[in-house]
């Protein structure tokens, strides 16, 4: 087996295989533990999801975290799972794979591995979790600007804005909602430009963890209602004309909250 990435993700499918005394090889591009979390975020980075939730059940996170731990505490808690399990004399770090092709139609005759240095190898089976947030996806619109314009995985503090106090996020996301509010707190107000309507959870409900409200069980048009009474209204609207508001403001005081 081939395990692609050393992350949440690949770590964790990597204890799986050991216990279950499969060989595998795996390969990280970097030379460190995390993935996105150790080179893909900002400073003031914290977990959206609780620690019960994200936590992996065979190593829980240590009780002196808080509900939702911060990028450090992140990154030491996933180097202290994978030396607890003796996984990183197993990960060949700087080892890039740049292509995973099929020996057959299916797939079921195996997969072939190359790296970045040309080198190719043969596995029974591949499982790529390098996560999405590699590349950068930068739309292109029409028109100049003059002011300073970078894509979130590009931002790590405040220092990072440009000068001159208006911030503009485009999107909806986990890093827009993130960057907004840290905007609103530097600046003292900032937009956001949304292609629709989105709802955003605060993190936590009646002091409950939003990730942890799956647990309970409730009939499907309370929980609609429910929903909707917490979260408050749509951050954007579409108008009559089909045209869709441009912005929607921040104020300093908006907590951190997930689009879902």
């Amino acid at each position: 087996m081939c395990i692609i990435d050393a992350g949440y993700v690949g770590n964790g499918l990597a204890r799986a295989l050991r216990q279950a005394g499969i060989p595998y090889d795996q390969l990280e591009a970097t030379g460190e533990i995390g993935g996105n979390r150790a080179h893909g975020v900002y400073d003031s980075t914290h977990l959206i999801s609780s620690k019960k939730s994200t936590q992996y059940v065979e190593y829980p996170m240590p009780a002196g975290y808080p509900t939702f731990p911060s990028r450090a505490q992140m990154l030491r808690y996933l180097n202290d799972y994978v030396d607890h399990f003796h996984l990183r004399e197993h990960i060949e770090f700087g080892t890039e794979a740049v292509e995973v092709r099929p020996l057959d139609r299916t797939g079921m005759a195996g997969w072939r591995v190359t790296l970045s240095t040309g080198e190719q190898r043969e596995y029974a089976g591949v499982v790529v979790a390098n996560g999405h947030y590699w590349e950068r996806n930068v739309p292109s619109y029409p028109g100049t600007f003059s002011g300073r314009r970078m894509h979130s995985k590009d931002y790590k503090r405040p220092a990072d804005f440009a000068t001159g106090g208006r911030v503009l996020v485009v999107g909806g996301g986990n890093s827009a909602g993130d960057l907004a509010v840290e905007a609103a707190a530097t600046f003292g107000s900032a937009d956001m430009s949304l292609r629709s309507g989105y709802w955003f959870i605060p993190k936590t409900i009646l002091g409950i963890p939003s990730s942890e409200w799956d647990r309970v069980w409730l009939p499907m048009p309370l929980s609609g209602s429910g929903s909707r009474r917490c979260c408050g209204c749509p951050a954007a609207a579409t108008s009559g004309t089909g045209s869709r508001s441009p912005t929607t403001s921040c104020s300093p005081r908006t907590s951190r909250s997930t689009p879902r």
